[in-house]
């Protein structure tokens, strides 16, 4: 049994892909994806500005900051990295107190 060859007629739709074979021009389909591909861009571009502008500002505040009160700068740091240090330490032993206690009994 012969495998059927499906070539474009002129009874398709202009806006099939089918369509597309015969004339050779983009079809909806391609026209709708090139719009979603420029839009995509368009947003990526619009939230990469938008993030730059945000660290510049974060920046500039962090300067700000630490010309105008650089103690309460230093003792905020501080604070920060002790919280962190306590959150790592609990964070470490809980990880390792299950494999301390059912040690022993594992298969």
């Amino acid at each position: 049994m012969a495998t059927k060859h499906i070539s474009p007629t002129a009874n398709e739709e202009p806006n099939s892909p089918i369509a597309e074979w015969s004339t050779g021009r983009p079809t909806l389909v391609h026209c709708e994806t090139r719009y979603a591909v420029e839009r995509t861009k368009i947003v990526f571009e619009r939230g990469w500005e938008r993030a730059k502008e945000l660290i510049r500002a974060a920046q500039s505040r962090a300067r700000q900051t630490a010309n105008e009160s650089p103690l309460s700068l230093i003792v905020g740091v501080g604070i920060a990295a002790f919280g962190i240090g306590i959150a790592l330490r609990i964070w470490r032993s809980n990880r390792y107190a299950s494999d301390q206690f059912f040690g022993k009994w594992r298969t």
